[in-house]
C-alpha cells in the first residue's frame, strides 16, 4: 500500500492584499492531483476565505503559458505566464512574480509581484511588490512600493 502523501494541504504564501480569496504560490497548486481522502482544490473551499470558492469569473494565466487579444471582463486576472492584451473592466489585476503582462489594463486594483510594461490605469490600489517591476503610462487612485519595487514611465496620480 502507498504511503500518504506528505503535503496534503495547500500552503498558502502570499498576503491577501485585495480582500480577495488567498492565491497559492503557484497557479499549479489549483490542478496538482489530490492525496488520497483530499478533496481538489478547484471548485473546493479555500482556506482563510469568507467567499470559500474558487471564483467563477477569474481566469488564471498558468506559468509557461502566453496569450494575447482583448479581455472585455472579468472580476480577477492572475497571470503567472505571459499575457499580451488589452484588458478592461477587471476589478483586479494580479501578476505573480514570474508573470508579465504588456499591453494597457484597465482595472479597480493591481498588485504586480512580476512585470507589467504599457498603459495602466488602476482607479483604487496599485501595489508593486518588491520583484514587481511596473513601466510606461501609470495613472493610479493610490499606491503602495514596496522596497526593491519599481516604477518608471508618466506617472499620474
Amino acid at each position: 500500500m502507498a504511503e500518504p502523501a506528505e503535503d496534503t494541504r495547500l500552503e498558502m504564501e502570499l498576503a491577501d492584499p485585495l480582500g480577495l480569496a488567498p492565491v497559492p504560490p503557484s497557479v499549479a497548486d489549483f490542478f496538482r492531483a489530490p492525496a488520497e481522502g483530499v478533496r481538489p482544490v478547484v471548485g473546493a473551499q479555500m482556506p482563510g476565505s469568507e467567499h470559500n470558492q474558487v471564483d467563477a469569473r477569474t481566469i488564471i494565466v498558468g506559468r509557461e503559458v502566453a496569450i494575447s487579444g482583448r479581455i472585455a471582463s472579468c472580476d480577477r486576472l492572475i497571470i503567472e505566464g505571459g499575457v499580451e492584451a488589452q484588458l478592461q473592466n477587471c476589478e483586479n489585476l494580479i501578476i505573480l512574480a514570474v508573470g508579465r503582462f504588456s499591453g494597457s489594463s484597465s482595472t479597480e486594483n493591481a498588485d504586480v509581484h512580476g512585470r507589467f510594461d504599457g498603459d495602466l490605469v488602476v482607479h483604487n490600489r496599485l501595489i508593486i511588490r518588491a520583484t514587481g517591476h511596473v513601466s510606461g503610462k501609470i495613472s493610479y487612485g493610490k499606491i503602495e512600493i514596496e522596497r526593491g519595487g519599481k516604477l518608471s514611465g508618466a506617472i499620474k496620480a
